[in-house]
């Protein structure tokens, strides 16, 4: 694994449904908000006291390196509220990220480790990336803003336990302002790509578009696809796709996207699912890319939807992704099991 989650926030059509399918596990205030860095899609905004938080003690366990990059523009700043928090669920141990007017703090568990210049710029979009490593004796954590390095803390005595990321907002005790988030990308250092720094990122939406190959059940309408495109809003079972048949599989055309780029790092597959029986249901997202397929993990359905997600970092199994693969890839899943 090397990418391990992503978010660009575009694909909700409510706040609520961060929580529903899109992957995070709590928040408290926060808002979807269109002042983004392109002027399209959904930026996260963070007013007093809001946070908003990812959890997964699996894949960003401590020994080894977490890295979390993210685009962020402050609106003002206090040191009475983390601006960003890496550590166990109680928020007592882990390393913290506080911010002033003028100010950049770096602590762990609650002792300060280092204070340079703020580099942020007031309603200005940056760039934050930083390399997170938990351990008994060698942690260290690195921060660049915009590309250049401003804490490199190292030999540290940190928690064992790494459970969760938390955005939380910088302006306790003000009245106004706030503070943007946009395109979070978390990975670690293991695989053999996506592994290290990567930069400033965009995470972009593709939806179904139209049916390729479809053997499931659709709710109504006319194409499967249109059942199923509905983003990250989640609206259950107002429309749906369903199937009883083992091995029955559905294939989508996607969207091309809006812009070109350098660089594809990875596809990320959201899906929400359910059973409606007693028995195991299990399904398996899966890509094709010509006639090349790729599965992700086997998901055991519940009674009540579950928002599955599914990581593919290449676009074969071997090779980069690149802009005529992401333009002609297809969206699909598969029942695998029915008991």
């Amino acid at each position: 694994m090397s990418v391990i989650f992503m978010d660009g926030f575009d694909g909700y059509s409510a706040v609520a449904d961060m929580l529903v399918t899109g992957g995070w596990n709590r928040r408290a205030g926060v808002s979807l908000n269109s002042n983004t860095r392109f002027g399209e899609g959904y930026a996260l905004y963070q007013g007093v006291d809001d946070y908003f938080e990812y959890y997964n003690p699996t894949d960003i366990a401590p020994n080894k390196k977490i890295y979390i990059n993210f685009a962020v523009m402050m609106s003002s700043w206090s040191d009475t509220k983390q601006f960003v928090y890496f550590g166990q669920a109680n928020n007592a141990s882990g390393f913290m990220v506080r911010s002033t007017a003028t100010e950049l703090k770096l602590y762990n568990s609650g002792t300060l480790l280092a204070t340079v210049p703020n580099p942020f710029t007031e309603d200005v979009w940056h760039h934050f990336e930083c390399e997170v490593y938990h351990h008994a004796s060698a942690g260290s954590f690195v921060v660049k803003v915009d590309k250049v390095e401003v804490f490199n803390e190292t030999g540290l005595a940190t928690p064992t336990t790494q459970e969760h990321i938390t955005f939380h907002s910088t302006i306790g005790g003000y009245d106004n302002g706030g503070c943007y988030i946009d395109d979070v990308v978390i990975f670690d250092d293991t695989g053999s790509r996506n592994n290290t720094w990567m930069g400033p990122v965009r995470v972009l939406p593709l939806y179904p578009s139209g049916d390729n190959s479809v053997q499931w059940d659709k709710s109504g309408g006319t194409t499967n696809a249109e059942n199923v495109d509905e983003g990250l809003s989640g609206d259950e079972d107002t429309t749906y796709v369903s199937t009883d048949v083992v091995n029955e599989v559905d294939l989508y055309d996607t969207g091309d996207l809006v812009d070109s780029f350098d660089e594809y790092y990875a596809v990320q597959v959201h899906t929400y699912s359910r059973k409606d029986d007693a028995g195991t249901k299990k399904i398996k997202p899966m890509i094709k890319v010509g006639t090349d397929e790729q599965f992700g993990g086997e998901h055991n359905l519940a009674d009540s939807y579950v928002g599955q997600i599914d990581v593919f970092e290449t676009k074969d199994g071997t090779n980069d992704w690149d802009e005529t693969a992401l333009d002609s890839m297809l969206l699909g899943v598969k029942l695998t099991a029915d008991s």
